[in-house]
């Protein structure tokens, strides 16, 4: 179950997750009892989780699209079904912009988003769909991403399967393994961590983008912040990056550190949570290597 907004009188963007491997799809409309089963799919993209039906019956009223890249700080409605409940309306605000391509901005948005929402309209103060519901990273707070409107259009005249053309890279064989925060302490007491990203994966990759999670002892999360390496790792090897700490007055050590940390006053544990990542070509590798 998911959920989905009409954008023409017959067509309804929603999630390609929430029809993915259905063999019957039965769409009701809010407000009412009647259900329809004359519904196909008229295009999809796994890469982007979008689909675009099609119904034989016209809707009398359908949500404009904005395409025009939201700003941090703007209001933000989430409507969608969570857990069923339908109809549901949440409030919230345009809480970052994260980058997927040159085309493609992941929206990340503080309105809270459960199962069944997925596939709903994200709107903007105007009342316009700035982006579909798309996920929430669990066990954080209010981190939850919708994806941009202006894929549903490049949807609309497409049949079936569309793949976009993200960049020269091939986006395929990636997993949550792949990349792992391989070392991680502060740099003395500076304001500053280090850390380096390991490629465990048998391809080369570059891109790297991921979410650093921050919990005190008894698991309650402190703090978080997203990071980015763009340098191309081959197979097995590690990249250090230096980052701004979120423990800027000096309070924490790492649960397993060192002695000198326990000085402080409390200790927090890390987390890692690998978002995407680009698979670079083997032409591309050979002629960085000359060969």
């Amino acid at each position: 179950m998911g959920s989905g907004f009409y954008f023409e009188k017959n067509l309804i963007a929603t999630n390609y997750h929430v029809i993915e491997g259905s063999n019957k799809i039965v769409i009701k409309n809010l407000g009412t009892q009647a259900k329809s089963e004359n519904v196909r799919v008229k295009s999809y993209s796994e890469e982007l989780d979008v689909a675009i039906l099609e119904v034989a019956t016209m809707n009398s009223t359908s949500l404009q699209l904005n395409t025009v890249s939201p700003e941090i700080g703007d209001n933000i409605l989430a409507i969608g079904n969570p857990k069923g409940l339908e109809g549901t309306i949440s409030t919230g605000i345009v809480s970052g912009i994260r980058e997927l391509s040159e085309t493609y901005n992941l929206i990340q948005i503080t309105s809270p988003i459960s199962p069944g929402s997925s596939g709903g309209p994200v709107l903007d103060s105007n009342a316009k769909v700035i982006g579909i519901s798309t996920f929430t990273l669990h066990d954080s707070q209010n981190l939850n991403f919708a994806i941009p409107s202006n894929a549903v259009l490049n949807l609309k005249s497409k049949s079936m399967k569309w793949e976009p053309q993200i960049s020269n890279v091939s986006r395929q064989a990636k997993t949550t393994e792949s990349v792992v925060l391989s070392f991680f302490e502060k740099v003395s007491s500076e304001f500053n961590e280090s850390i380096a990203l390991k490629n465990n994966s048998s391809q080369t990759i570059k891109n790297i983008k991921g979410l650093i999670l921050y919990y005190d002892d008894r698991g309650n999360p402190l703090s978080y912040q997203f990071i980015t390496l763009e340098d191309i790792l081959p197979p097995g090897m590690s990249k250090l990056k230096t980052i701004r700490s979120f423990d800027q007055e000096q309070k924490f050590c790492y649960k397993y550190g060192k002695d000198d940390y326990r000085v402080r006053d409390y200790e927090f544990t890390v987390q890692f949570r690998l978002l995407d990542y680009d698979v670079v070509e083997n032409n591309f590798m050979d002629n960085l290597l000359g060969n």
